[in-house]
């Protein structure tokens, strides 16, 4: 069998019989088993000054776009876990409600401006 040749690029699991197999286990960060890579701390502070600001806007809007608020904060987060689409939908519903309270929104929205770059790398 000369010239037979494998390449594998990836994973590779064989298994061959056996019980309780439980699937693959990846160890592939430096934090340990099941370790996410920390977070930025400069896209960790831009979400705690954008959180801080719409504390500050939530108190003079209307209880819809308060309500707004709150629903988009959970996704409003260095988590890496957090999926991309859920955040970038938060920081555009919060973004809009600075943008139509005028000056009043104008912290919010460098915020979400400043987020949104590094975010985007």
């Amino acid at each position: 069998m000369s010239g037979d040749t494998n390449n594998n690029y990836g994973t590779v699991v064989n298994m061959h019989g056996g019980t309780n197999n439980t699937g693959i286990v990846n160890h592939h960060g430096t934090g340990g088993p099941g370790a996410s890579p920390a977070p930025d701390p400069a896209l960790e502070q831009a979400v705690r000054t954008l959180l801080e600001r719409l504390d500050e806007l939530q108190a003079q809007v209307g209880p819809a776009d308060a309500q707004y608020i709150d629903e988009a904060r959970p996704a409003i987060t260095a988590d890496p876990a957090v999926q991309p689409e859920a955040r970038n939908r938060a920081l555009l519903t919060v973004l809009g409600i600075a943008t139509t309270v005028g000056a009043l929104g104008q912290p919010v929205q460098a915020a979400v401006e400043a987020l949104r770059g590094l975010l985007a790398g």
